[in-house]
């Protein structure tokens, strides 16, 4: 201790937890290294504290102290690899901010670097735009600066009256006995992953495409690949990609009952489609383990068919265009079927998704869930039955075509598995509630399919307002609002159940954009016409000859449209072209 230095208040020291490492073979010239399993955030932090303690005081601190504050944040020369001076050196990432960041030699210059922060709204907060270890170490140097500044409202009275130096002194002193790090070193027969994922499991618990990156990685490492050009050719955009300004992979999606990132649903249906074998996302690490290590694999090859196989399954997370392949992804999240997700993996891996091959599957699987959705058939047992499909064609060294998919399609008459008939598909859709049957969101995106497939020329491009659903006779009728030609001679009740019933069914719903629904929702028929004729849409020309609106012209629109609509989805009975 230095003499002159006051007694330092009796503290409770602070444990940082444990860091596990893993000591690294090496050859002739090279620095003794160990691989940071755990911790390495905690001991990252530490090397941006002590780079802002070294440079923040180099002014006072006397020479022996800066020495030690140098000897903290660098390795000695001559080096062989110059980046062997850091101590602390990431494998992924970050790599260009530490090395700007620890060589700068002062705030001031790594301020020159990158400037001042720009701020910007996002995640219900305004945060600075710049690199997570320029803040960090900013915020360190301004501290140590704050500490060094005779501040009496900042520091004990004691403290005031030390000279620079001695400040410099007592800092280091209390950060070398106020910190706590227990060390676990892996003998050579530990299994770091499995050591990793332990710890890891009795804290804030890790995505398992945390626990699959650093699987990888970590297999990379051994094996002496080169990681920091694997991570920067193929997984570097898992972490950064952005999206309406937040990383497009990790943002939240939610599928059926899951609520995962984007990059945890990825894996989990990749995997599936590479085993492939059925198992629940939560198991995602275990199996894509298991996959792994069935054989021997190329580290390179594997991540870039990841990375090839993410931008098929970004389209259908997120369908932007307006190919057959981008309205089939954007049906199949409104029908919230992604079940069928590594059937289509491997389809559009291997075939050209803008070729009439891939085009016939799609549609035919978009057929088969569209009718079976319409006609009220359940999805319970669609995971198995797609992953068992997928592993027998892959067994039998099957390539993806139409025909093997329709007779996979066609292959069962259950209830579980059936393709509905035409004519089972257009009674369905002619005479049932559809928008209470449907709901509202497939509903639209039904008719929005209709509109679509009754004059192509109607563009998306035209409509500049959201669309919406609109019963043609509003759905708050009364039986006496009904054209009373239309009441016949039945009992009150069943007219109220049949009335009830086609007022949700297709043939009295149409799309209006969004003024429009709220401008004539609750109007009759004769004031809503001249509103709906002036609508841009295709499905609102038919109601230009249509001067009276009752229940044989509810049925006989609502049969035409079940009309279109077999042409848009064909059934199993039309035959594939020769």
């Amino acid at each position: 201790r230095h003499r002159s230095l006051p007694d330092p208040p009796t503290v409770q020291r602070h444990f940082l937890g444990a860091v596990v490492l893993n000591q690294v073979k090496t050859t002739f010239g090279d620095v003794p290294m160990v691989e940071i399993i755990d911790g390495q955030q905690r001991l990252t932090t530490l090397q941006l504290l002590l780079a802002a303690i070294r440079d923040e005081t180099a002014d006072v601190s006397d020479e022996f102290l800066q020495a030690q504050l140098v000897k903290l944040t660098q390795n000695d020369g001559p080096l062989k690899d110059p980046d062997q001076r850091f101590k602390v050196w990431p494998t992924s990432g970050m790599q260009d901010d530490i090395r700007n960041v620890v060589e700068a030699g002062s705030s001031a210059e790594v301020e020159v670097r990158y400037g001042r922060p720009r701020y910007k709204f996002k995640w219900g907060r305004w945060d600075p735009q710049r690199p997570g270890v320029v803040d960090a170490y900013l915020f360190f140097a301004k501290r140590v600066r704050e500490f060094l500044d005779d501040n009496p409202d900042e520091l004990p009275l004691d403290l005031l009256n030390l000279s620079g130096k001695d400040r410099v002194a007592f800092l280091v002193e209390g950060l070398v006995a106020g910190f706590q790090v227990v060390t676990i070193t892996l003998d050579p027969e530990d299994d770091a992953q499995v050591i990793f994922e332990t710890l890891n499991a009795r804290g804030e618990p890790l995505s398992p495409s945390d626990l699959v990156r650093n699987f990888v990685f970590l297999t990379a490492t051994r094996e002496h690949a080169n990681v920091e050009a694997l991570y920067t050719a193929h997984w570097r955009s898992f972490e950064e990609e952005p999206s309406g300004g937040r990383p497009f992979w990790k943002q939240v999606e939610r599928q059926g009952r899951l609520k995962r990132s984007r990059m945890d649903l990825f894996l989990f249906h990749y995997v599936i489609f590479r085993a492939p074998s059925e198992f629940k996302v939560e198991r995602l690490y275990e199996a894509f383990r298991k996959w792994w290590e069935s054989e021997t694999r190329s580290i390179e090859r594997e991540l870039a068919e990841l990375q090839r196989y993410s931008v098929i399954y970004r389209t259908l997370l997120d369908p932007v265009g307006d190919t057959p392949f981008d309205l089939f992804a954007h049906r199949l999240r409104v029908l919230d079927l992604t079940s069928v997700y590594p059937l289509v993996l491997w389809a559009a891996g291997i075939l050209d998704t803008d070729g009439d091959e891939f085009k016939g599957i799609i549609k035919d699987l978009e057929s088969y869930f569209v009718r079976r959705a319409a006609c009220g058939y359940g999805t319970k047992s669609y995971t198995r039955f797609f992953v068992d499909a997928l592993r027998r064609m892959r067994a039998r060294g099957e390539v993806p075509s139409r025909g093997a998919i329709r007779d996979l399609l066609t292959s069962s008459q259950a209830e579980s598995a059936v393709w509905p008939s035409d004519d089972e598909f257009a009674q369905h859709l002619t005479y049932d509630p559809l928008y209470m049957s449907f709901k509202p969101r497939r509903t639209l995106m039904l008719l929005e399919a209709l509109n679509k497939a009754a004059h192509p020329i109607y563009s998306a491009e035209t409509i500049t307002s959201p669309l919406s659903v609109e019963h043609v006779l509003p759905q708050s009728a009364r039986v006496a609002e009904w054209p009373p030609e239309s009441l016949g001679e039945e009992e009150e009740s069943a007219t109220r159940a049949r009335r009830e019933r086609l007022t949700h069914s297709l043939g009295n719903l149409t799309l209006l954009t969004q003024p429009h629904n709220s401008y004539v929702s609750n109007a009759s028929y004769a004031d809503k016409r001249p509103e709906i004729t002036r609508s841009l849409l295709a499905l609102n020309v038919y109601f230009q000859n249509v001067l009276e609106w009752n229940e044989v012209a509810i049925e006989r629109r609502g049969q035409e449209l079940a009309k279109l609509a077999l042409t848009i989805w064909p059934g199993p009975s039309v035959p594939l072209a020769k």
